[in-house]
């Protein structure tokens, strides 16, 4: 048996004691470098860890910005993971819940769930059906043999490069923000050939 993996992962060595200030309940300094960004500290909270695409991230909350459902990719972290004697702040977030609504990791703040229909053509179709693309997902066949699904989440930048990454064998047919999102996006494409 083989899991999908990627062996050169930069953020595996942080799993461990980042898992274990959750379980101890420790708050932790981290330094972040986001891309195209200067590096920063972080007094952290640490909650939650995920994998989502090969790579990990670590929820909780960010002191500074009193964010309790901040989240960083592991592979971001630069140096080492300081533990500190700062007073740690409990968390209640039932997390599979927080994700129900959500592809990936990103929740923006604010945005309701949508529901999104897209329409595969009968090629793909059979993949869709057996492999759904979220959990909310509703199939009907057409009279072409292609399939329609319908999924309520949140509309995030996941949700985007997974319906990207079915190339020409997916159209967005609802909503209109998400129709004109994607074609924007295809056309930036377009213009780099």
């Amino acid at each position: 048996m083989s899991l999908e993996s990627n062996i050169d992962y930069k953020g595996y060595d942080y799993i461990t004691p980042l898992f274990n200030a959750i379980v101890n309940k420790i708050v932790v300094k981290i330094n972040y470098a986001p891309f195209g960004k200067q590096p920063y500290n972080i007094l952290f909270h640490p909650y939650f860890l995920k994998q989502y695409n090969n790579r990990w991230f670590v929820l909780g909350y960010n002191e500074f910005n009193e964010n309790a459902h901040w989240n960083l990719a592991l592979d971001r972290i630069n140096g080492e993971i300081i533990t500190t004697s700062n007073k740690y702040k409990t968390d209640t977030t039932d997390w599979e819940e927080y994700f129900e609504e959500i592809i990936g990791v990103s929740k923006p703040i604010g945005d309701e769930v949508t529901e999104v229909k897209l329409v595969f053509d009968k090629e793909q179709a059979p993949y869709i059906q057996t492999k759904p693309v979220h959990s909310t997902q509703r199939n009907k066949i057409l009279d072409d043999g292609a399939l329609e699904i319908r999924i309520n989440v949140i509309i995030n930048y996941e949700l985007e490069t997974r319906i990207l990454s079915f190339g020409e064998k997916v159209k967005v047919v609802a909503p209109q923000t998400l129709v004109e999102c994607i074609s924007k996006r295809i056309k930036l494409l377009n213009d780099r050939y």
